[in-house]
């Protein structure tokens, strides 16, 4: 992912503005230089002066961050799930080495989060690899107010992160936010469900079942379509809360949804997980 320095420079040359009339009088031609190239921060009073010489709000330069925060996360979590449903560990080695060249290179610890994940995957997936520490990004979730895209990202793929009472409390607290941006509200979706998953796990039933219910009900006639990946991922997830409460139904309705996964969508790596996760959960 660029840098804001990188992102800076993008902005000024589409301006067509020097890099010596930019800085004249705010910062040395030499200093910008450094930080459009990423190799030195700035102060928030010299980049705000800096922008407003090139006529850029602050709002215009943070949706250019957005939007490349955006793209990098999402290319992260295809790689990351395509080499995981593929159960390719070759890609795997790739992603991670890929996020530790990134992490020496800028010490941003975004990439080193990213890699300790792949490889938490990695030895879950193949063999014990590696040697992982998660702690520093439940310190980093639990030091974080308002959780956005990458932190919802963290908490969805770090897994057993929580102790239980501590992961429910996020469950609920999942569950009543709304925000205006659809995608943050994707991934609270996503979020909670692996939650659920994790105490259904851990055979922690009435919990898994509380917030399930609570996601459930929101299911209405008017939902919005963007939703129907995780709806039906919800849906799945309530089948296999049936079979831990040895009900019958529950097979029927995992089955009925890995179906719609694989022959009506097409997501046949995605459906084969679904899989793994039904024959785990009908063997405890």
């Amino acid at each position: 992912m660029e840098s804001t320095g990188k992102i800076f420079k993008k902005i000024r040359e589409e301006k067509n503005l020097s890099v010596k009339e930019t800085a004249a009088d705010i910062v040395t031609t030499q200093f910008l230089g450094k930080y459009e190239s990423g190799n030195s921060d700035i102060r928030f009073t010299n980049l705000l002066q800096l922008l407003s010489r090139m006529n850029v709000t602050t709002e215009e330069f943070l949706a250019h961050i957005t939007d490349n925060m955006d793209t990098w996360l999402m290319k992260v979590e295809q790689e990351l799930d395509y080499a995981f449903n593929a159960g390719n560990s070759f890609l795997m080695k790739k992603f991670i080495e890929k996020q530790e060249t990134e992490y020496a290179e800028t010490k941003d610890s975004k990439y080193k989060y990213v890699a300790d994940i792949g490889k938490k995957y990695y030895n879950y997936l193949f063999f014990q690899l590696y040697t992982v520490d998660l702690t520093e990004i439940k310190e980093y979730l639990r030091q974080t107010e308002q959780w956005g895209k990458f932190e919802l990202f963290l908490l969805t793929y770090s897994g057993s992160l929580f102790e239980v009472e501590e992961m429910f409390l996020y469950g609920k607290l999942l569950l009543k936010r709304n925000s205006v941006s659809i995608t943050i509200n994707q991934w609270r979706c996503d979020a909670v469900l692996h939650i659920i998953l994790e105490l259904l796990r851990q055979s922690e039933l009435q919990k898994a079942d509380s917030l399930l219910n609570t996601y459930l009900s929101k299911l209405t006639g008017d939902r919005e379509f963007y939703y129907i990946h995780y709806d039906l991922f919800a849906r799945f997830v309530h089948g296999l809360l049936l079979i831990r409460k040895s009900d019958s139904a529950g097979a029927k309705e995992c089955q009925k949804i890995i179906e719609i996964f694989s022959d009506t969508l097409g997501y046949t790596d995605y459906a084969n997980r679904l899989n793994t996760l039904f024959d785990y959960h009908q063997s405890v």
